[in-house]
Order: C-alpha cells, then structure tokens, then sequence
C-alpha cells in the first residue's frame, strides 16, 4: 500500500483543492494534511514537575528530588511540601464533563424530534427501524441500555420550533434515569458561536428538510438566526475523557448518527482536525449531494465520502485512536413519531 506521506498523497490533495474549490473550507483542508501526516494520535500529556514557592522565589524540581536544607530549615521543607501537595490538586483538577457517569454514547447528530432516540431507549415501538441493529451491537440490548449509566444520548439541533418537544423528551427520559440531552438550537458546523441564518421550509410545513442551506423544493423559506457549534470540540470537551460509571473498567463506544441538511461537508473538518474523529467508533451518515452546486454534486460528494473512509480504514495506525468504521444509513421510519409517551411522563 504506497504511503499518504509520497507523491500520490500530494496529487490527492490537489485533487481536493481543484475539485472542491470554494465549497471546501480552509479548516477541512487543514483537516486532511493534519489527518494524513500527523496521524490524529494523541500523546500522553507530559506532567509537569511540582512548582514550590518559597520567599516569593519559583522552584521547580524533580518528584523524588528532596530539598537540601539544614536541619534548621524544618519548617520551609514542610512549606515547600505542602506546596507540592497543592501544586498537584491544582494541576489534578478537572472539569466535569457532560459525558462523566455514561459507559456509551450515543450522538444523536440533527435530532429533528428526536425519533432516533426514542428508538435507542423504547425500541418495542419502533419494530423494524434499521438503526435498532446498530444500537444493540454497540450498547446491547434494550434492557441493557435502560440501565442507569450504560449510554447517554446527546443529541443537536438547529430549529428552534423542535425545542419544546426536545426538551419535553429530555424531562421525561431523564426522570427515568436515561440520561439524555438537547443542544439546541445550535447549528452543527466546523466554528462555534457564529451566528447564521437557518431555513425552514414553509410549503412542508413540519421543517423536515430544514437546513442552513435555503431550500429548493419551496419558494419560501422561514429564517431563524441561530449559533453554530463545533461538533470536534464539544465531543473533546464534553465526551473525551469522560469518567465511567462503577463496574466497567474502560470506555464504551461513541456512535454518531450525522444527518444535516448539507452541513457534513463543513462539519467533518472540525471533527478531523479537532481529533474528535478518532473518538467515535461508528458514525452513519447521510451526504447530501443536492447542497453542492450543480455540475459538481457526484464528484465532489464521493471525494469527500473517500477521504473520510480512508481515515477510517487507517484509524487502526493511528495512536490512541478507536477503529472507526463511517457508513451510510438513512434511517426515516416512524419519522412523524405518534407513538405514546412512558406513561411516568407527560406529553411532550
């Protein structure tokens, strides 16, 4: 297999500029030449050694260096070491994560109504559906994941007419102990915090093909001004790392459903660069070639979906990287979702 690092990695790369153009960002770029000759590893963080402060002076030495001082420097020794043992508190302390307590995760990528989850926590309603195979080979069988901790849902939405119902769900799963959770309305792209127009199309009327991108199925479309957020960095921020609960002794996966209206050409960067890629075992995801100008949508659809398979058939090279595997699967079954409400809860 000839090396991404020699003259064919650099004909890809042209490739990508000349066929992407402007459509591709500059971060996705820097996502492909970051992924390809660093290898996404991660190192271990080197930990510094203890800083002592003694007499206003900084002083920093070896863990099992002991201070020379005299006899009559007692009471400094038990300065400097109670200074040590602050250092490390300090340095030791970590933020909570909103990830900390689950073993699995599941990432619910544009929740719309949040059907999909629904069908990780009560499948018996959703008979049929192909994304329940994926949630029982990575968080195993439905009574498993009822079970308090097993998985998390964290799901993303950009309309802001889905958030009552969203918030409505989350109220009830969490009061169950399934733990779930909405970020919305946020705009998943590659930045975070700018603020961009959301269309809704009017003619559906239930927004199902809402996107950042205007509609061309409808002539009139609602605009909602929304925040964007960076997909990478809330899963480094909030998912990596994360504390388990009791009884496991590592992490379980992290499985994404990606479905945004056109936005995964933007969003896969951040998640490459981020190194957010390398966290998540299995991602299906629907590209949508129609938010690509016309005369380029195949090609430059399929350029994308092959660099991200290749990373993904790479992932095993990578240090401290899981082996990922990116599909395709387009799961809208039960998309209007009627079904009853856990009769502990009210509707939503």
């Amino acid at each position: 297999m000839a090396s991404p690092s020699s003259a064919g990695g650099n004909n890809l790369v042209s490739l990508v500029v000349s066929r992407l153009g402007r459509w591709t960002s500059l971060a996705f770029l820097a996502t492909f030449i970051a992924g390809m000759l660093i290898g996404l590893s991660f190192g271990r963080e080197t930990r510094p050694a203890p800083t002592a402060y003694l007499g206003g002076a900084s002083v920093t030495r070896a863990r099992d260096e002991q201070p020379s001082l005299s006899r009559a420097k007692d009471d400094d020794v038990q300065l400097l070491r109670l200074k040590d043992d602050e250092n490390e508190k300090t340095n030791n302390r970590r933020r909570p994560k909103l990830a900390d307590g689950c073993w699995g995760v599941y990432l619910d990528v544009g929740s719309n109504i949040g059907v999909q989850v629904r069908k990780l926590f009560e499948p018996e309603k959703y008979p049929g559906a192909p994304v329940l195979s994926y949630f029982r080979r990575h968080f195993g069988s439905p009574e498993e994941r009822r079970q308090p901790g097993r998985v998390c849902a964290i799901g993303f939405e950009a309309n802001p007419l889905r958030m009552e119902r969203l918030r409505g769900l989350e109220e009830c799963y969490n009061s169950l102990g399934w733990r779930t959770h909405f970020v919305g309305p946020r705009a998943v792209l590659n930045t975070d915090n700018e603020t961009i127009d959301f269309m809704q199309d009017r003619f559906k009327g239930q927004g199902l093909a809402a996107s950042m991108f205007a509609n061309k199925w409808s002539d009139e479309n609602k605009v909602h001004k929304v925040q964007t957020i960076h997909l990478g960095k809330f899963i480094m921020d909030e998912i990596a790392g994360r504390e388990i609960p009791p009884g496991y002794d590592a992490p379980g996966p992290v499985f994404a459903k990606i479905d945004i209206e056109g936005a995964e050409y933007q969003a896969f960067g951040g998640l490459i660069t981020s190194g957010a890629l390398c966290e998540i075992k299995e991602a299906t995801v629907e590209f949508h070639e129609s938010f690509i100008p016309e005369g380029e949508r195949r090609d430059n659809s399929l350029l994308l979906q092959g660099m991200v398979k290749s990373l993904s058939r790479l992932s095993p090279l990578y240090t401290g990287c899981k082996t990922m595997t990116i599909g395709a699967l387009d799961d809208e079954s039960f998309r209007g979702d009627r079904k009853e409400v856990p009769e502990q809860c009210k509707p939503f």
